[in-house]
C-alpha cells in the first residue's frame, strides 16, 4: 500500500491550480490527499476521487488581513476528518503558521513545509507583512509547546526570493523524492462541459479558419482590474488586423462596458470543468492577474496576464511568464491588493502600447 501524503492548500483558485504539477509528480509514490477551500475542490477533481479531497474554509479566511489565534483552529470535525487518514506526510508551500499547526494536529510523522521567515514570505517587505510574520513566530512557538511537538519536522527555504510559486512545489517534491513533472498540460478538459450554443459557435469560427482569443477583463480585486477600456483598445488595434476573433469571458462580478459588449461576443461559464474546456478551444488568453490565468496555462495555453499589485516573477501564469505586463512604478510594489497611493498607480501605469506588444509577440511566437 503506498504511504499517504496530505496537502494542504488553503488559498485561491489559481494557487490550487499551480499545486498540480506537485499533485502529478507525487501521485505515482503516493496515495494523496487534498485539503482545500470548497472553490478550489473543483480543481483536483480531474486528478483524485472525492474521497481523497477534504474541503474546508479555515476561518482565518473570513477576514485574511488578521491573523487568527490558536484556539481559531480548533474545529473539530475537520481535524477528525484529516486523523482519520492516518498521513505519513504532511506538506503545505505556504509559509503560514495557522497551516502548520494543521499540519501538526493532523498525526503526520513528517510534517514539511517553508517557517514564515523573511525569505519565504511573500512581500515581506511591507509593515503588515513583518506584523504577520512576527505573529506567525509565536504561534509557531505556542503552537508547539501546547502540542509538545515541533508544528515542521522539516523546514524548507525557498531558493530565491523571487522564484515562482511553482518553483516552491518542486522543492517539496525533491524532499519526498518524487520525479518532477511540470510539463504542460496539468488538467484534463471535457468539451462535451460547454453549452450546445458555445459548442457550436466555437466550431462554427474554427470551419471558418478563424483564430480564437478570450479576453478576460476581471479580477478578485478591483487593484487588479486594468481598466476596461484598454482591454477594448487592445481588441481594436491588434485582433481584427491579425484576423482573430476574440470572445470575451463574462467575470461574474464585474458588469462589463458597453464597448466591450459592442466589440465580441460574451461567453459565460457557470464552473471549472467549463471553465477548462472553453480554454482549451481557444488560441490564447489576454486578461488579468488572477485564477483564469493560470487556468489557462494549466490547459496548454499562451496567457498575456497584465499585473498590477501582485508580482510576476511570483505568480505569473506558468508556460507564460515572459508575457506578463507589470510597470516598475510604485515603492511599496507588490502590495498584494492593499494600495496604500493615492492612486492605483501601478496599474494606471501599464499601457496600451505594452499590451498590445505582448499580444503580438504571443500571435507570432
Amino acid at each position: 500500500m503506498k504511504p499517504r501524503l496530505l496537502v494542504f492548500e488553503f488559498r485561491m483558485l489559481g494557487d490550487a491550480i499551480m499545486s498540480l504539477p506537485f499533485i502529478r509528480s507525487a501521485s505515482a509514490a503516493f496515495q494523496i490527499h487534498v485539503t482545500c477551500t470548497p472553490k478550489a475542490a473543483a480543481v483536483y477533481r480531474n486528478h483524485l476521487p472525492d474521497e481523497q479531497i477534504i474541503p474546508w474554509t479555515p476561518g482565518w479566511l473570513k477576514d485574511e488581513r488578521s491573523v487568527e489565534s490558536e484556539s481559531d483552529l480548533r474545529t473539530g470535525p475537520f481535524l477528525k476528518s484529516i486523523q482519520a487518514l492516518k498521513p505519513d506526510i504532511a506538506v503545505c508551500a505556504w509559509a503560514d503558521a495557522r497551516t502548520h499547526y494543521l499540519l501538526a494536529r493532523s498525526g503526520a510523522k513528517r510534517r514539511i513545509g517553508f517557517p514564515m521567515t523573511a525569505k519565504n514570505f511573500f512581500a515581506s517587505h511591507l509593515g503588515w507583512r513583518k506584523r504577520q510574520i512576527i505573529a506567525g513566530a509565536f504561534l509557531n512557538v505556542a503552537g508547539g509547546l501546547s502540542l509538545a511537538r515541533p508544528l515542521l519536522t522539516e523546514k524548507l527555504q525557498r531558493h530565491d526570493y523571487r522564484q515562482h510559486h511553482v518553483e516552491d512545489w518542486r522543492q517539496l517534491a525533491e524532499v519526498v523524492e518524487v520525479e518532477w513533472k511540470p510539463d504542460l498540460p496539468w488538467t484534463k478538459t471535457d468539451p462535451a462541459a460547454l453549452s450546445n450554443g458555445t459548442r457550436e459557435m466555437l466550431a462554427g469560427l474554427k470551419r471558418e479558419g478563424k483564430r480564437i482569443w478570450l479576453v478576460h477583463p476581471g479580477a478578485r480585486l478591483p487593484e487588479h482590474r486594468w481598466p476596461q477600456e484598454s482591454f477594448a483598445r487592445v481588441i481594436r488595434e491588434v485582433f481584427p488586423p491579425n484576423e482573430i476573433q476574440t470572445l470575451i469571458i463574462q467575470p461574474p462580478d464585474l458588469e462589463l462596458s458597453d464597448e466591450l459588449k459592442q466589440l465580441s461576443p460574451i461567453v459565460g461559464t457557470e464552473d471549472l470543468p467549463q471553465l477548462f474546456a472553453l480554454l482549451a478551444e481557444v488560441d490564447g488568453v489576454l486578461c488579468n492577474d488572477t485564477g483564469v490565468s493560470h487556468a489557462a496555462a494549466a490547459v496548454g495555453r499562451r496567457v498575456v496576464s497584465v499585473f498590477t499589485a501582485g508580482e510576476p516573477d511570483w505568480f505569473a501564469p506558468w508556460g507564460s511568464r515572459d508575457l506578463a505586463v507589470r510597470q516598475d512604478v510604485c515603492p511599496h510594489h507588490p502590495c498584494l491588493g492593499r494600495c496604500v497611493m493615492p492612486s492605483v498607480i501601478c496599474r494606471d501605469a501599464v499601457t496600451v502600447e505594452q499590451v498590445k506588444e505582448k499580444v503580438l509577440q504571443a500571435l507570432n511566437g
